[in-house]
């Protein structure tokens, strides 16, 4: 199995040989593609969320057009006073179909949001102001969000698993 991930994070590329491990797939060669989400640095709202997911596809796939590429984008959903960090799963496959899912969500507080929000979620993560307040890694805050028992990579690779069982490989 071949697949091109529009990312150089290693929480997603951590996550993405979890998920083929859940499938059963052994001997995965995994294309790392630098490329960027075109949207803020702090998505808000799952269009955004998936737009993000999309483009990071989508110029991925400029140069991997035969491979299924994926793109994850991590933002926030918000209603009335609640926030949660969901990430957006796309998958694109050589024959032009496309696949999506997303992750568990996690609770952010909502004093962190609005610190991040006054700072501009064009330049400021939820995971920026969590490491200046606590010393955790700002691209995996969901390990102190909780208390140690998931990491990013792990609600990561939930996602790509639901994608990928819904594809007929």
């Amino acid at each position: 199995m071949k697949f091109a991930l529009g990312t150089s994070s290693k929480h997603k590329m951590e996550a993405l040989v979890q998920a083929c491990s859940m499938m059963g797939w052994d001997n995965v060669d995994i294309i790392e593609k630098h490329v960027d989400s075109a949207i803020a640095k702090q998505p808000v709202d799952f269009q955004w969320i998936l737009a993000g997911a999309r483009n990071r596809v989508l110029f991925t796939a400029e140069s991997c057009p035969d491979v299924p590429c994926i793109g994850i984008e991590n933002g926030i959903v918000r209603a009335w006073n609640v926030h949660l960090d969901v990430a957006c799963i796309a998958v694109l496959l050589p024959d032009g179909s496309w696949h999506y899912s997303s992750t568990p969500g996690i609770e952010i507080p909502e004093d962190v949001v609005k610190q991040a929000q006054e700072r501009g979620f064009d330049n400021t993560t939820i995971g920026d102001i969590l490491a200046e307040i606590h010393g955790c890694d700002n691209c995996d805050p969901h390990v102190l969000l909780t208390n140690g028992r998931l990491r990013r990579a792990d609600l990561l690779a939930q996602g790509l698993y639901a994608v990928f069982t819904q594809i007929k490989w």
